[in-house]
């Protein structure tokens, strides 16, 4: 009987350590690998939405259905064939390679999970932070417009913190969710959301 106990006491505090492990709300119940192991490798973006809004009213968006990109501003709506292609490396770099009809965009930077935040209900690598440290733009029919840029680590790049709402060995879902009040114009409200899933290559 006592071994029995035991052995009841054990896998519940096993089944509660797994669960404390889970940050995303879509994460796999139980996962043997970490979530560094899990976000390392090559992943393709498979859906992407996102919206800027002003005062409620969607004032731009995008929106990938298979190749084909959809971009709607000012009532005008443009289609484009699209890939956008992601690279985490276990040494905390990161490269993405995004193409646009003629124009092959390419970002280079660091990542790394955000630590935890009460004040801002956020987990233990709940987040991921990218860093750009290089962007290059490659125009494959106009060469006058190539571009290239670099910015020392952590620092002047673009950076950005995603929400990492799954993150499986063969999926990843990630949000970010951007709000903002100019008190100077009469209150207006600006919002911009992102929704992208990655699937592994």
């Amino acid at each position: 009987m006592k071994k029995t106990m035991f052995k009841l006491m054990i896998l519940v505090v096993g089944i509660s350590g797994i669960q404390s492990c889970k940050k995303g709300e879509e994460d796999p119940f139980m996962s043997l690998r970490s979530r560094k192991a899990r976000l390392t490798g090559e992943w393709q973006v498979t859906s992407y939405e996102t919206k800027n809004s002003t005062n409620g009213t969607v004032t731009f968006s995008e929106s990938l259905s298979g190749t084909t990109l959809t971009t709607s501003s000012g009532g005008v709506s443009d289609t484009e064939t699209y890939s956008y292609d992601f690279t985490f490396e276990k040494d905390g770099t990161y490269k993405t390679i995004e193409v646009e009809d003629n124009v092959t965009k390419t970002i280079t930077g660091n990542w790394a999970f955000l630590g935890k935040n009460k004040n801002a209900d956020i987990k233990k690598k709940e987040y991921l932070l990218l860093d750009d440290t290089k962007y290059t733009t490659v125009n494959s029919t106009t060469a006058a417009a190539n571009s290239s840029s670099e910015y020392s680590n952590f620092q002047d790049g673009g950076q950005y913190a995603l929400q990492i709402v799954k993150l499986s060995n063969k999926e990843i879902l990630l949000n970010y969710v951007s709000t903002s009040k100019d008190n100077n114009t009469g209150g207006d409200t600006y919002e911009t959301t992102i929704k992208i899933t990655l699937t592994k290559k």
